[in-house]
């Protein structure tokens, strides 16, 4: 069963439950389902979400615990870190925050299923592998002044480049942030009416 928060519904307070959530509207308050969640374009939602899956193409400030597939769209903004063994980002999209895909029972259930599947495919025992001693050698080609030469070019192209990229992090940083801004001048205005 899917549950629909229309365009011109605002809640506050925390959403618990069974089935799956379509978000059309505003709410201010973590969302904890056990289905799937949609968040539309037209939509925002400050607070903390823990879902099946989720799909964001509105306006999300807050942390995602996913157990499946977290999708952003190219028209979203998220702020906030994300826990899900998969994620989608399109181009375009806006995101700040922390990715962990690493959970503790999802790598777990990979790895016995790939020492099994291994196992019955093949016909052996997985082994543990010994260790060894790496020895230093030296390089192939001594370092000579056309090298030199070389590598301080792609060094500072490689500066050149950090630098755009701080330039374009800063602008999505800043466009965030403007973003943030008028959504609390709405919530400012909307509490005053």
């Amino acid at each position: 069963m899917i549950t629909k928060i229309a365009k011109n519904i605002y809640i506050s307070g925390s959403i618990e439950g069974e089935g799956s959530l379509s978000l059309e509207g505003k709410i201010e308050g973590n969302v904890s389902i056990s289905g799937d969640m949609d968040i539309a374009a037209s939509a925002s939602l400050k607070g903390d979400v823990q879902v099946a899956s989720l799909v964001v193409e509105g306006i999300l400030l807050g942390n995602i615990t996913s157990s499946g597939l977290v999708s952003i769209k190219s028209s979203a903004i998220v702020v906030g870190n994300i826990t899900a063994p998969r994620l989608s980002i399109e181009k375009g999209a806006k995101f700040r925050g922390e990715v962990d895909m690493s959970s503790y029972d999802s790598l777990e259930t990979r790895k016995k299923t790939f020492t099994s599947s291994r196992t019955i495919q093949r016909g052996f025992e997985p082994r543990k592998l010994e260790s060894s001693t790496v020895k230093k050698t030296e390089p192939r080609f001594p370092k000579n002044n056309e090298n030199k030469a070389k590598e301080e070019k792609s060094t500072i192209k490689t500066e050149k480049k950090s630098e755009v990229i701080k330039e374009e992090e800063k602008k999505i940083n800043n466009a965030i942030d403007e973003i943030i801004k008028e959504e609390k001048k709405k919530d400012i205005n909307h509490q005053k009416s």
